[in-house]
C-alpha cells in the first residue's frame, strides 16, 4: 500500500520508501556482520573440547534431564535439537561437530 502526494506542477505522484528500505536493510546487515565477528572471536573459548562447556558433556546432561524412558520426539519437544534423531548416543556426531568447529577456528 502506497501513499499518493499531490505535486503542484505534475499532479499526484506515488510515494515510495526506497531509500528508507535500503538504509534499514544495510544497517541491519551491518549489525549482523558485527555480531558474527564478535561470535567468531568468542567461540574459541566457548566451543570445542577445551571450551567452556563441551558439546558431549552438554548433550549428556540433556539426556539425563529428559530421562531414559523418553522417546526421541519427547526429548525433542523438551529440548529441540536435531541431534536427538541422528543416532542412539550422538557421540560420533558431536565428535565430528566439535572437530569441525576446531578446524574452522584453526584451519592450519
Amino acid at each position: 500500500m502506497s501513499k499518493v502526494e499531490a505535486d503542484g506542477q505534475h499532479g499526484p505522484k506515488e510515494v515510495t520508501y526506497f531509500l528508507t528500505r535500503i538504509l534499514f536493510l544495510r544497517s541491519l546487515s551491518l549489525v549482523y556482520f558485527v555480531a558474527f565477528l564478535v561470535a567468531y572471536d568468542q567461540n574459541e573459548g566457548l566451543l570445542g573440547d577445551d571450551g567452556l562447556l563441551p558439546a558431549n558433556v552438554f548433550f549428556e546432561r540433556l539426556k539425563g534431564a529428559v530421562g531414559s524412558n523418553a522417546t526421541k520426539f519427547e526429548a525433542f519437544a523438551k529440548f529441540p535439537t536435531l541431534l536427538w534423531f541422528l543416532d542412539n548416543d550422538g557421540s560420533h556426531v558431536l565428535y565430528y561437530l566439535q572437530e569441525f568447529v576446531n578446524k574452522a577456528r584453526h584451519p592450519l
